[in-house]
């Protein structure tokens, strides 16, 4: 699996994901993204769990690659299921308004938090950037 950051360096080893919300509409538009909710994710070590309309998923992610690629930061990782569990500390939570679209070969992301908002690319092709 590939998730792709749209991002801008800072400087050799630092890039920022934030996008100014005035382009939300733009994003909207020019990719065809439904409104899919408010989406809760929260990270304990390495299971991703997210809280979507009153459903909770648990997955399991390890990291394999990163680099910087056509202004994104393109991670490769594995995903697999993890069994639910009870959980109260965690490492991050983050809450954020919900946008996409999902074809055969890709999912397209925009989360939209307070102040701004950032653009992913799900994918089991590390290709996708060339077909976007």
């Amino acid at each position: 699996m590939y998730i792709f950051h749209k991002c801008k360096p800072l400087d050799e080893k630092s890039y920022s994901e934030k996008i100014p919300l005035d382009q939300k509409e733009d994003y909207t538009k020019k990719y065809k993204l439904k409104d899919l909710g408010i989406v809760r994710d929260y990270w304990i070590q390495n299971v991703f769990i997210q809280s979507h309309k009153h459903k909770l998923s648990f997955t399991y992610v390890n990291d394999i690659s990163l680099h910087y690629n056509q202004g994104y930061l393109c991670k490769e990782l594995s995903m697999k299921e993890c069994s639910p569990f009870n959980f109260f500390n965690t490492d991050l939570e983050e809450e954020y308004h919900l946008y996409g679209r999902e074809t055969d070969t890709y999912k397209l992301y925009v989360k939209v938090f307070k102040d701004y908002m950032t653009n992913e690319i799900w994918s089991s092709s590390k290709d996708i950037l060339n077909e976007l």
